[in-house]
C-alpha cells in the first residue's frame, strides 16, 4: 500500500507556473511576513508607550510630593536662619528683644528635620528599561538633573541638622539635673522670661558657636532649595 505525502495536484500546479508566478507567490509570502513583523512592532511599541505613560504619572506624582516637603523644609530652615540671624545681632543682650519673638524660637533648639526624598518611582523606571523610548531627551535630562539636585539639597539639610543634633546633645551633657530641669520648664511655660531660656543655651560654647557659625551654611542651604524648587516646578510643567 502506497502512501501520498503530497498533494500531486499542488505539484502539478507547481511545475506549470512560469517565473512570475514564482516571484508573484514569493511576493505574496514575503508582504504576509513583513506585516506580520509590522503589526508585532506596532503592538510593541503601543504597549511600552503604555508603560512610559504609566511610569512617568507615577513619576509626576512623586515630584509633587517631594516639592510639597522642600517647601515645607525651607519654611522650617527660613525660620532657623531668622533666629540665627537674631542671635548674631544680640548676642551678649537678649532682653531688649520682643518676648513673643523669642518665644516663638524657644522650641527650635531641639527641631529636627532631617529628610529623604521620595526616589521609588523614578528608581523603577531607571531599571525598567524604558528610558529609550522616551522621545524627549530634553525632558528626560532635566528629569534626571531634577533628582539630582533633590539628592544633593537633601545631602546639605541632613548634614546641617546632624551637626545641629550633636553640638546640642554636647550642650545638654554639660547640664546638670537642676539647669536641665529649669530649661525644660522654661520650654514648656510661657509666662517665663525666654531671654533666661535663650542666656542658658548661648553660655555653652557648643550652641553658640554653633548658632553663630550656622548662619553663613543655612543661607547656602537656602539657596540650593530654591534652585531645586525652581528645577522641580519647570520639570512638573514639562508633565503637561
Amino acid at each position: 500500500m502506497s502512501h501520498k505525502f503530497f498533494d500531486t495536484s499542488f505539484l502539478n500546479t507547481v511545475k506549470n507556473w512560469n517565473i512570475k508566478d514564482y516571484f508573484r507567490q514569493l511576493s505574496i509570502v514575503i508582504v504576509g511576513i513583513v506585516i506580520t513583523f509590522l503589526a508585532s512592532d506596532v503592538i510593541s511599541y503601543q504597549s511600552k508607550q503604555k508603560e512610559v505613560e504609566k511610569i512617568t504619572g507615577m513619576i509626576k506624582e512623586e515630584l509633587k510630593d517631594n516639592l510639597k516637603s522642600l517647601y515645607f523644609l525651607q519654611s522650617r530652615l527660613e525660620l532657623e536662619f531668622n533666629l540665627y540671624n537674631l542671635i548674631r545681632k544680640n548676642l551678649n543682650d537678649f532682653s531688649n528683644l520682643p518676648q513673643d519673638s523669642l518665644q516663638k524660637y524657644q522650641s527650635l533648639p531641639g527641631n529636627d528635620y532631617r529628610h529623604l526624598f521620595k526616589t521609588q518611582s523614578f528608581d523603577v523606571f531607571k531599571n525598567s528599561g524604558l528610558i529609550p523610548h522616551i522621545k524627549n531627551k530634553v525632558f528626560l535630562n532635566k528629569l534626571f538633573s531634577c533628582y539630582n539636585s533633590l539628592q544633593f539639597s537633601q545631602e546639605w539639610i541632613n548634614t546641617y541638622y546632624n551637626d545641629k543634633t550633636k553640638a546640642t546633645q554636647k550642650w545638654l551633657s554639660t547640664l546638670s539635673i537642676k539647669e536641665a530641669q529649669h530649661l525644660y520648664k522654661e520650654e514648656a511655660d510661657s509666662s517665663i522670661d525666654p531671654s533666661q531660656y535663650w542666656k542658658l543655651i548661648l553660655a555653652n560654647d557648643n550652641t553658640r558657636n554653633f548658632y553663630i557659625n550656622a548662619l553663613g551654611y543655612l543661607e547656602t542651604i537656602i539657596n540650593e532649595c530654591q534652585k531645586t524648587e525652581k528645577l522641580l516646578q519647570e520639570t512638573l510643567q514639562n508633565f503637561e
